[in-house]
């Protein structure tokens, strides 16, 4: 087994970025009764792609903060596909959310998902690890399965109890918190293996260059949804 440890930096800029995430993709969806539908889509669809972008991109800096040492990297086709799982099942319990008759179970089932997708995200991106592998551990994988269905639902009923200012702000923390969380439950319980892949090339870059860059795009984005929301998907007064 291969001993690692993180960058302590980009693990609290992990957290930030989830956090920013949250609070862009609930409010977002904020007062979207008030809105017409096709406005209703755009911010679902921006929503999604923030919360999901969001999913991913925690657990990508904070992957990039991981020490260990070997040489490792990603691949970009399997990262990429992490991402976009990520970003469908938001998308799914966004939908719920707002285009079905919204009842608690609604709710539960919302928040149900995006556990689902944080941990379907994270475990398809570990699997997009070179040189060397990931070996999973029963109780760390049942620790963040538990944490994942549990703290989504409770941001989404937070959330989506009653829809004010307060409740998007412990929502936001919640929902950062269960991202975060879920991310670093599955690390205590992964240890990692080398892999023999001598014809195999990593990325030139810097890992924090990389990090960095990824946090700036994900800021640049997710401020630029709020812009469009402020902007072009405020209800008439």
């Amino acid at each position: 087994m291969i001993e690692y440890g993180h960058n302590g930096l980009l693990v609290f800029l992990s957290l930030l970025v989830a956090l920013v995430a949250g609070f862009t993709g609930l409010s977002l969806t904020k007062d979207l009764s008030s809105k017409s539908f096709s406005q209703r889509k755009i911010a679902v669809a921006l929503a999604s792609f923030a919360l999901g972008g969001g999913i991913w991109s925690m657990h990508f800096v904070a992957m990039l903060g991981l020490q260990m040492p070997i040489l490792f990297y990603y691949d970009a086709a399997i990262t990429l596909v992490s991402a976009l799982i990520a970003i469908l099942l938001v998308a799914v319990a966004l939908g719920l959310l707002h285009f079905t008759n919204r009842k608690p179970v609604t709710i539960i089932a919302a928040g149900g998902i995006t556990g689902i997708g944080i941990l379907a995200m994270h475990y398809v991106g570990m699997a997009g690890l070179q040189l060397c592998r990931a070996v999973y551990t029963a109780p760390g994988l049942l620790i963040a399965s538990v944490a994942a269905m549990f703290m989504c639902i409770m941001a989404f009923r937070i959330a989506y109890t009653n829809r004010n200012d307060k409740n998007i702000v412990i929502g936001t923390i919640g929902f950062g918190g269960a991202v975060f969380s879920v991310h670093f439950f599955a690390m205590w319980g992964t240890n990692f293996v080398a892999v023999d892949q001598i014809t195999e090339f990593g990325p030139t870059i810097n890992n924090e260059i990389m990090a960095i860059g990824v946090i700036l795009t994900s800021f640049v984005i997710l401020g630029a949804f709020l812009w469009v929301s402020a902007t072009f998907l405020t209800p008439p007064s």
